[in-house]
């Protein structure tokens, strides 16, 4: 017989057991919940926290309006409701130019709320006003995706009309990591059910205020993509699960030639995922560490980070001694 996945044995599973053996049902149930309920056991990060669909197009305003102010802008202002002449948000930040001159820039930005991919139509009125007044840069943020169509659209213009600057648009990626990097912001979005209230006390208090390091290297940090804690803990529900389902096949089908596989496979991830437990916490101790050491926090709290960061070396090192010695 030829070799078929572990997945197409589990979708053939409920009618082999059934034909062969009444008393395996219950494994074949087990087996098939792993199957069919991935996402109990995917280790999921920030960015899929975020609930979109939990906020109005005018709250998704106010957020972009708070990640803006968290930059520290000269003059910024919120055109809320109709005639906002094609910009949401004027705002005007502050660069230094090639020879040290103070710049003073104009930004007019567009902020549209969508679920879906965002049509070129979305934006025809933001292009017209920004012909006609001209600022230095036209930023569009949006709280999906650009759609294909729309992106082609954007660069012809952006072709014809050099004069005005058009950044990359803040799509959900981007417009996520402004959000998580920005203290007022993630708050904002903490009231409105747009975050949880762990993410609060998982990341740091303050990001947008970390010292820049002697080297001048600025820490591009993704925030989006951290893993939680609660997300480390499902791990040891997998194990715990894995373990049933690998007592649950000897005592009813460990004969059963499409089990073959799957008590092969049981020990290696039950291992591979026992040692990987310790690693995940041990690695975000650390991340804790540094932040702590490029932000200002109390030397006392920095110490306790330290001491953590010890504890998960020793747990790390006992989980891998036990591993090894596993038959």
């Amino acid at each position: 017989m030829a070799k078929k996945t572990l997945c197409s044995k589990i979708l053939i599973l409920r009618t082999a057991v059934s034909s062969e053996s009444s008393s395996a049902s219950s494994t074949a149930k087990l087996i098939l919940f792993f199957h069919t309920t991935p996402h109990l056991f995917r280790i999921m990060s920030i960015a899929e926290k975020f609930r979109w669909n939990a906020i109005n197009d005018e709250q998704f305003e106010e957020l972009v309006f708070k990640v803006l102010k968290s930059a520290n802008p000269q003059q910024i202002e919120w055109r809320k409701g109709p005639g906002d002449k094609g910009r949401d948000i004027q705002v005007q930040f502050r660069r230094q130019g090639a020879l040290g001159e103070d710049i003073d820039e104009t930004y007019f930005v567009e902020v549209k709320h969508y679920q879906a991919g965002v049509p070129p139509s979305a934006f025809e009125s933001s292009l017209t006003w920004a012909l006609a007044e001209e600022p230095q840069v036209l930023l569009i943020v949006v709280s999906s995706h650009l759609t294909t169509p729309c992106r082609e659209f954007l660069e012809v213009w952006r072709e014809k009309h050099p004069k005005i600057r058009v950044p990359p648009p803040w799509e959900r990626e981007e417009i996520e990591n402004k959000i998580l990097q920005s203290s007022d912001a993630r708050e904002f979005a903490i009231s409105l059910g747009l975050l949880p209230p762990f993410i609060q006390n998982l990341l740091p208090p303050n990001p947008e205020t970390f010292r820049i390091s002697e080297d001048k290297t600025i820490w591009a940090m993704e925030y989006r993509y951290w893993i939680t804690e609660e997300e480390v803990e499902k791990i040891g529900y997998v194990v715990e699960l894995l373990s049933r389902l690998q007592d649950a096949i000897r005592a009813e089908c460990e004969p059963h030639k499409y089990f073959e596989d799957v008590c092969l496979a049981i020990p290696n991830w039950s291992t591979f995922l026992t040692l990987l437990q310790p690693q995940l916490r041990l690695q975000i101790a650390i991340r804790d560490y540094l932040f702590a050491l490029n932000s200002d926090v109390p030397a006392d709290r920095t110490n306790g980070l330290g001491q953590k960061i010890k504890e998960y070396v020793e747990l790390v090192r006992q989980v891998g001694d036990a591993a090894q010695q596993i038959d």
